[in-house]
């Protein structure tokens, strides 16, 4: 299993209850700060994060589904975030022009 640098949540579940988490402090603290507002599956580390980006056009599925899985079969999602990770094909063919 790949990881990133992320906070790592083990699954849907566990990434909301530290998103309500995070907004239960920001509260009793009095914070105005930009907050996490939804949590998204990571194809790298396979687990879930949070982001504070809205969601523009249509929710995805795990916004709609609460008990959202993720699709077998998707290691093709996962080697292509791998080469985003270790370097992009983009960045690849720019090295080899120069």
């Amino acid at each position: 299993m790949r990881t990133c640098a992320k906070a790592f949540y083990v699954d849907q579940a566990t990434a909301h209850v530290a998103l309500a988490s995070i907004h239960a402090k920001a509260a009793k603290k009095g914070k105005a700060a930009p907050l996490p507002s939804r949590a998204y599956p990571c194809d790298v580390c396979d687990g879930w994060h949070l982001t504070s980006k809205a969601v523009t056009g249509r929710k995805p599925p795990w916004d709609r589904i609460p008990d959202w899985v993720r699709p077998e079969g998707t290691a093709h999602l996962q080697q292509r975030s791998a080469e985003v990770v270790t370097g992009s094909r983009r960045q690849r063919k720019r090295g080899a022009r120069s």
